[in-house]
Formats: C-alpha cells, structure tokens, sequence
C-alpha cells in the first residue's frame, strides 16, 4: 500500500493489529513535480509503498528491487492518481497469474487495473463513493474486455 510519510507509525501498528506482517517498504521515485510539506520543511521526492504479507513468509517469484521509478499518472480524472508503473512492478514479481490481489485504498483503480492487465484477480475496497464510481469506471475498461471485476465499498 502506499503510506504518506506522516501516516508510517499509525499505519504500521494497523497493520499489525490486523494480522499482517511488515516485510519491506518500496521506494516510489517521483520523477514529476515534487510536494513540500512546510511543517516539517522537507521536499518529497518519493512515496513509500508498504509491503505487508498474511503469514510468516511471502510468495517472492524472483528478487524484487527496493526502488522503482514511476512516471507522472494522468489526473485528468482525479488528483491523487497514480502510476501504474510501480503496480505492474511489483505484482508480476510477487503473484502468479489468477491470484488475487487486495487493494485496500482503491483511489481511481490503478491497482485493480495492472492487476487485471497481468491476468490476476483483483479485490478493492475505496471508501469515497465518488472516487469509487471513478474506480469502477476505469476498471471497467480493462475487466469488461478480461473478466468481471467487484469493486466495493467497504466490506460488503
């Protein structure tokens, strides 16, 4: 999942209170503009994408690299989009085609897309009903020519 850096200690403990266990932290290299957070007078040149497994020990297909350099998302449908690049990355090298892979801050769908696109099945969860309806939409374009997809808010 991707974590703001402030969120890091809440979202860890989380996490671990769900059941699931750190592994690693991915670094997104931005290689559009950067965000300034004033408050704590840091320039932000990467994101962290959390690496968390159910159980002792994750399905690793080959080595994976700790970095990975995104390239600027469309937002021309919403603000917080994001590359698939790092998705795509990331999930050809930890699942195999038709399993499933969990989403649990769906945003617009990038996940859900590159998962569909690499044949694995896809389970996403956004909370934001409008951000879901954009979600739905553009996973929509890749499932509907694939299979069929479920796009949820909340645990339903």
């Amino acid at each position: 999942m991707y974590a703001a850096h402030y969120a890091l200690p809440e979202i860890f403990d989380y996490m671990k209170n769900s059941g699931l266990e750190y592994w690693w932290v991915i670094v997104v290299k931005h290689t559009g503009p950067s965000a300034r957070v004033f408050s704590k007078n840091v320039v932000v040149t990467y994101k962290p994408l959390l690496w968390f497994t159910k159980g002792a020990k994750p399905k690793i297909l080959d080595f994976v690299e700790d970095s990975v350099e995104s390239k600027p998302p469309d937002k021309s449908l919403h603000a917080w989009a994001q590359s698939r690049v790092e998705a795509e990355y990331v999930i050809s090298k930890q699942t195999i085609p038709n399993d499933v892979v969990l989403d649990c801050a769906t945003g617009t769908g990038t996940t859900g897309i590159a998962a569909l696109k690499l044949k694995r099945r896809f389970v996403g969860i956004e909370l934001n009903k409008d951000t879901l309806a954009i979600a739905r939409h553009n996973i929509s374009q890749i499932s509907s020519v694939q299979r069929p997809h479920r796009a949820t808010k909340g645990v339903e």
